[in-house]
């Protein structure tokens, strides 16, 4: 694994893979909610308000299995939280720009968080979403061999999530998404054409 602050998914066509590569401690603290309030889950009271908030932000189809993961895990002694979910254009442009140029080129490596702009990544539809996990003496864990992690990712891919943590060239340890066979350009396209559902893609 690459460390934390520099996880990548690596060169690829942009315009038909997502190629979100995040550091969750440089992202945005408040996420722009997405046109849909209504289309809300019954989020259980063993979340905390802050998870419940950002799975009212996802795509209404993930929503269920989001929580259904969250609450199975705590079940089994498991501390996790979404620190990042569904993510504006607007949003992801902004942290594209970490460490590039105007004309996107660049300039100091060492503040790139990501390769995907707008539209490019699965946050951007409410796909995909980032956990942190923490062990037992309340500390952020980065370790995919821990337990906790194990569990985690066991539990995402039972809900029907494929696991960052499991990709081969990139891995990305926290991140979490399900595609519906999608690419990022085919959910832009859709979205283009206004294939949507108060306010969130198609997906079936």
């Amino acid at each position: 694994l690459r460390r934390m602050e520099e996880r990548m998914h690596g060169p690829v066509e942009q315009e038909d893979v997502a190629v979100d590569e995040e550091v969750v401690e440089l992202a945005p603290a408040t996420e722009t909610t997405p046109p849909a309030e209504s289309q809300r889950v019954d989020t259980s009271t063993n979340l905390s308000q802050n998870d419940k908030d950002k799975i009212n932000t996802l795509h209404p189809e993930i929503r269920e299995n989001v929580t259904k993961m969250l609450q199975n895990l705590r079940k089994d002694g498991v501390t996790v939280e979404i620190t990042l979910a569904y993510r504006s254009y607007e949003e992801q442009d902004a942290l594209y720009a970490k460490g590039r140029d105007g004309e996107g080129k660049v300039i100091d490596a060492s503040k790139v968080v990501t390769n995907a702009k707008g539209g490019q990544s699965y946050h951007n539809f409410g796909l995909a979403f980032d956990l942190t996990v923490y062990d037992k003496n309340e500390k952020k864990d980065w370790s995919k061999d821990s337990d906790a992690w194990k569990k985690v990712i066991a539990e995402g891919k039972r809900q029907g999530f494929d696991a960052g943590a499991e990709w081969i060239d990139f891995p990305d340890l926290p991140h979490f998404e399900k595609t519906f066979g999608l690419t990022p350009k085919k959910l832009r396209e859709k979205k283009e054409k206004n294939d949507t559902k108060e306010g969130f893609v198609n997906v079936k």
